[in-house]
């Protein structure tokens, strides 16, 4: 027996990378098709029309009492006074001060949150979690293809609790969609300096533990406890049993060759 069937055989980057490609692009395209359903049933549209509808209004009505327009260029709002400056500030207490357009805003970031939640859990759990199980050793379509898969670091096939951490904590909560929601509150205006710094830092720390980790595991290895390795020269055993077994067999066989020298 070989002292190699008990190391990792661990992945190139080059298929790392094309198989996370490939897998990301199956999860946006399922991830789509759900939040398209979902502000279907929400009828997230409505809600966006009335939210609108209802600022335009308030815009008109605005307009109308201060004699004023907001369609204006940069250059032309500097040139104003300071008194008329604050006619245009002022307006932002209207709009925190209107009950429907503020439940309508609310509602429309409440709705956003849940679309892209579901849509992106539905899309990881198929892509990393369901189809892992059915193809088995933690492969994806990507992994699959490009002949990688998982192992527990002893060389023992996963679990589907790991694949399950590794999945759904490990890429979903932390890696996607604690980015995504920074996003989305930026994009909202409701995120400022420490929603990038946290978003920086979890690049940041992916990138070092990519080049620093010994088996060049990220985060959602180093939480589930897998390493990405090569599937036809990686040897993988079946439990923790099967793996001692075949330890005592190999010392077994050390020890028998070395009475020939």
């Amino acid at each position: 027996m070989n002292k190699s069937l008990f190391t990792l055989e661990k992945a190139s980057l080059l298929k790392r990378f094309s198989a996370y490609l490939l897998d990301m692009i199956m999860t946006v395209i399922i991830a789509s098709g759900i939040i398209l359903l979902l502000s279907l049933i929400t009828n997230f549209d409505s809600h966006y029309q009335k939210y609108e509808n209802r600022m335009n209004e308030l815009i008109e009505s605005y307009e109308e009492e201060h004699g004023i327009s907001f369609d204006i260029s940069e250059e032309q709002y500097q040139a104003l006074s300071d008194e008329e400056k604050q006619v245009y500030i002022d307006f932002d207490k209207v709009l925190a001060q209107d009950k429907e357009l503020v439940y309508q805003y609310n509602l429309i970031i409440n709705l956003t949150l849940l679309m892209v939640t579901g849509g992106i859990l539905v899309g990881v759990l198929i892509v990393e979690f369901i189809l892992p199980l059915i193809f088995k050793n933690g492969q994806t379509l990507g992994k699959k293809i490009f002949g990688i898969c998982l192992v527990k670091e002893n060389c023992v096939r996963i679990t589907p609790l790991m694949l399950f951490i590794r999945s759904f904590l490990g890429k979903f909560t932390i890696e996607t969609m604690i980015p995504v929601y920074i996003i989305i509150m930026m994009i909202f205006g409701s995120a400022g300096i420490f929603g990038v710094i946290i978003m920086g830092a979890i690049l940041i720390t992916q990138i070092v533990l990519l080049f620093a980790n010994k088996n060049k595991c990220l985060i959602h290895d180093l939480m589930s406890g897998t390493v990405v390795v090569d599937k036809s020269s990686q040897m993988i055993y079946y439990s923790e049993e099967e793996l001692l077994a075949a330890k005592k067999e190999y010392s077994k066989n050390e020890a028998e060759t070395k009475k020939y020298f």
